[in-house]
């Protein structure tokens, strides 16, 4: 390390560190007493982590947009034979005839 002499012409060695120079404290710093680094088992656990949450963030997106497609015509007539009059013992039966199941048509009535 070095210092400016007090007359600011030249510099001064103070002393020759080995490892690193804390620039805060002008001090020599040993490398043992640096915090220790992470290890790759961290690195891998990080990684590990945020592709099982990529995985859940997917999935849950997937099952979102499926169920949307699949029960969006049942909704939408539901919605449009209210509006139109019908009952809820007319609609049923309508849906049972296209094919629709109870459980699904119970669901959304």
């Amino acid at each position: 390390m070095q210092r400016c002499s007090l007359e600011g012409d030249q510099w001064v060695f103070q002393q020759l560190c080995s490892g690193r120079c804390d620039v805060l404290t002008f001090s020599c710093v040993d490398e043992a007493s640096l915090p220790p680094t992470p290890t790759g088992g961290s690195t891998v656990a990080y990684f590990g982590a945020g592709i099982a949450v990529l995985v859940i963030i997917i999935g849950g997106l997937v099952v979102l947009f499926y169920r949307r497609q699949k029960f969006g015509p049942i909704k939408h007539y539901i919605a449009e034979s209210r509006q139109r009059g019908f009952s809820d013992s007319e609609i049923r039966s309508r849906l049972m005839r296209e094919g629709w199941e109870g459980e699904e048509i119970n669901r959304f009535l």
